[in-house]
This record gives structure tokens, sequence and C-alpha cells, in this order.
């Protein structure tokens, strides 16, 4: 059993700031990632609100920029998926595919997943084509691309991939929940196609497109997409815990040796610099308990 002050679950925006600052105390840390740096980051068209770049940045562009200086700090990522984690007296176990590893602090960062399309059951051919994530489509051009949803998410999605794409924008009622700046981009852009009052009840593929049966109002209308993208919400990234729940762990109010910070606690609360500063504040919590276990 590999043993580590602290580990790490995520290597996104919260995750990665808190190994640097850990780093930056003579700590290092494992750090667990079961896909790609950057989390939830990767799928932004534009981050605008992220100080130090006023022009605004890419989601990606800023991954970029943050592994960067994760790799600049002589640390490293573990890219092994978690499937349990259990508590033993002051201590956690942390069990991968094929082995296990101990350590003194967790921080749990590990965001955030799409909510999923679950009104019917999808064929085979059907799945293989609709996504619930971005950044896998965004060098695709002159495609018809369908976006279910109305959130910050979809609507940042469907400027993106309007860039070189045809797009098709479905709410299922007409309030508009995502943030008004885009809203208003969206509006003024004519390579997307908006639906409110829409609701999906038929996907099929015809060999060549999807099919999609789209009742608007009272209206049955059939559209013809390359790839459909589900943004109809997001949940906690907790698959590793047993019954997906933190308090098992321990208080999260009132830790002594856990902390759960970024997008898994945050609920609409998704920003890239609250994740940043609580990847910090995380670690220099750490710095400071260990201090005074030293005295």
């Amino acid at each position: 059993m590999k043993y580590s002050e602290v580990i790490i679950i995520g290597a996104g925006p919260a995750g990665l700031s808190a190994a640097i600052q850990l780093k930056r105390y003579g700590i290092t840390p494992i750090i667990f990632e079961k896909d790609e740096a950057g989390g939830g980051l990767r799928n932004a068209n534009l981050v605008e609100n992220y100080l130090g770049f006023p022009k605004g940045i890419t989601g990606p562009g800023l991954v970029t920029q943050f592994k960067d200086q994760f790799g600049k700090n002589d640390l490293k990522i573990t890219y092994q998926e978690i499937h349990e984690i259990v508590r033993d007296g002051d201590q956690f176990i942390v069990e991968t595919d094929n082995k296990k590893f101990t350590s003194d602090y967790l921080i749990i960062a590990s965001g955030t997943k799409p909510i999923k399309f679950q009104k019917f059951e999808l064929s085979q051919d059907v799945r293989s084509r609709i996504f619930y994530e971005v950044y896998s489509l965004v060098k695709e051009k002159n495609k018809n691309i369908g976006i279910v949803g109305v959130g910050d998410a979809a609507l940042d999605y469907s400027i993106n991939l309007a860039q070189q794409n045809k797009i098709i924008l479905l709410n299922r009622s007409e309030k508009i929940s995502g943030l008004p700046l885009l809203w208003e981009r969206v509006q003024k852009n004519s390579a997307i196609n908006y639906y409110s009052n829409s609701e999906i009840n038929g996907i099929k593929w015809t060999g060549s497109k999807l099919e999609i049966d789209v009742n608007v109002i009272s209206k049955l209308l059939k559209f013809q997409l390359d790839f459909l993208i589900f943004a109809i919400g997001r949940e906690p990234e907790l698959g590793f815990l047993k019954n997906n729940e933190i308090e098992g762990l321990g208080k999260i109010d009132k830790p002594e040796n856990l902390y759960v910070i970024g997008d898994v606690k945050n609920g609409l609360f998704r920003q890239t610099s609250i994740s940043v500063g609580e990847g910090i504040k995380a670690a220099m919590k750490i710095y400071t308990k260990k201090q005074v276990k030293l005295k």
C-alpha cells in the first residue's frame, strides 16, 4: 500500500491549484484523474471573468496554461480511476484498479458529470452520435448539430459550435436559465435556430443522420442531425463513494483531514476562479494543521 501525505481526487482547476500550492509548502500529493486534466473547463468556449486575461481565453487554452504551470512544479497526474475510498481511523484508503493508497489528508475535487437523457431507450447507433460534453466536437465543420438545454453550458456550446456548423437549440419551456450575455449572443447568431416549448418524442438513426421528432407547442417537427448534445444539467461526480455520499468519510462543515472543493460541491456556482481559490485555501489549511501538529 503506497502512502502519501495528501491525495487529491480530480485534476480540474480545484485539484491542480491545490496540488501546486501544496508543492510550494514542500508537500508532493498524489493527484488522481480518470479522464483528462481540466475537468469541465475543457468545454468552455470563452472564459471572460478569469483575472489576467482581459480579452478572455478559451477553456482549453486556460487548461493548457494550468497544465504547464503544474508540470513546471515537478508534479504529475496519476491517470487511474478510483473505485473506492474508505476511512481507516485518521487515514484514508483509496483503491484503484490494482493498487491501494493511503493518506493523512484527502481532497475531493472530482467535479461534476452531465445528467443523461433517460426519457426513453436509445439504440446503439443513436447513442454513438449523442454527446453530453462539447470538447470532442469542436473541430467538426459543416454539420447540423442539435443542442438540448438553455443553461450556461448549452448556450456556450451553441456559440462555440456555431462558428463552423448549423445549430438547432431546443428549450423545453420558455424560460432562459443561462447568462443573459450568452443568450444575447445566441439570438444574434444566424447559425443558431432556437425553438422554445420543444419536447423530443423520438430519435432514430436513418443510416446517415439522426432523425429527431420534436413537439413544438402542438406542432410536430422533424430534424435531420449529425450529432445531438444534451446539456440538461450536471451532478456531482462521486461514483467512487458508497451511495455517492461524502458523509461516510467525515463531516464536511468541520473537516479535520477531508476537503471537498470546487464544482463537486458548488452547485450553480461552478466558476473556475472559485475552484482555484478553494484549491489554494484547502492546501493552506492542510499546511497550517501540519504545523500545529508539529508544535
